[in-house]
């Protein structure tokens, strides 16, 4: 509507313009290198008005001529991203309903079309993975953490097939790697603290699960550190038994319903004369 009136408008000045040099006619004479030229003053103005038409229409011309190879070369990207979309999203579903024959030939599209975007090397890690190509799917996976956009994602893949064939070392690194990279990540959280208590390493252990302490509820961390100062105490009771009571103390105050750690604090204290176990700061103001 604000269009129709704008031109509307136009129109009106030009016709007011129109017949305010109409009713007031005069000539125009122009001498130039010898040359003398008269006309009228409305026909000079047809005249410029008409120039300044022939010029626009040049002007489009040409710009439309000089424009084209980036026009064509846009509408080839987004011919070619919208193909590539199709063939991943066509890959996927095949994935996903377990059809390896229609997988594999999306993900070969993909990969012709667009063989840097990245959910075109998951396509061909997860077709990799559905037709049992192991190195394939490490080689897909490889490609995808050393980018840094899927540099997770690629990390887990690698994980999950070192734990596939049993390569824990492999796996515990892909897996520290990803806890560095990204602490948030849950399943390398997890990972990294199962390898560290499965060596002992419950200093390390401790130390992940500190970090990884927002992640949690406050029942669960309670719970998992008294766990982890239980079996603590236990590697350093021989050593240092001093060091050993304050994890065994600590891990009964964390978590009091939890035998093991109650069992030990107890004994602990048993050893050293003491008969009280000292209770959580919760229970003490409690009759």
């Amino acid at each position: 509507m604000i269009r129709v009136v704008f031109f509307v408008l136009a129109v009106g000045a030009l016709a007011l313009g129109a017949a305010w040099l109409a009713d007031r006619p005069g000539d125009v004479v122009v001498t130039w290198q010898g040359l003398r030229m008269e006309t009228t003053v409305m026909r000079m103005v047809a005249v410029i008005l008409v120039a300044m038409a022939v010029l626009g229409f040049i002007w489009t011309i040409l710009r439309a001529i000089f424009s084209s190879p980036f026009i064509f070369r846009r509408h080839l990207h987004r011919r070619r991203g919208e193909r590539a979309y199709e063939a991943i999203s066509r890959g996927l579903i095949a994935v996903g309903s377990g059809d390896l024959v229609a997988a594999r030939k999306h993900a070969a599209d993909a990969q012709r079309i667009a063989p840097v975007e990245p959910l075109a090397l998951f396509l061909s890690a997860q077709s990799a993975q559905l037709a049992g190509d192991r190195e394939a799917a490490d080689a897909a996976f490889r490609a995808m953490a050393s980018r840094a956009e899927t540099k997770a994602l690629g990390l887990h893949g690698l994980f999950v097939e070192a734990r596939r064939r049993n390569d824990l070392v492999s796996a515990h690194a892909f897996a520290e790697e990803a806890a560095r990279a990204n602490p948030s990540l849950g399943w390398a959280g997890k990972a990294v603290l199962e390898f560290r208590c499965a060596t002992g390493d419950w200093a390390g252990a401790l130390a992940l699960l500190e970090g990884n302490k927002r992640a949690l509820d406050k029942e669960s961390y309670r719970r998992q550190r008294a766990v982890m100062l239980t079996a603590r105490a236990l590697v350093a009771e021989a050593a240092d038994r001093d060091s050993a009571k304050a994890f065994a103390l600590e891990a009964a105050k964390l978590a009091p319903t939890f035998v093991p750690a109650a069992a030990l604090a107890g004994r602990m204290l048993a050893e050293g004369g003491e008969l009280i176990v000292p209770q959580p700061a919760a229970d003490r103001h409690q009759p």
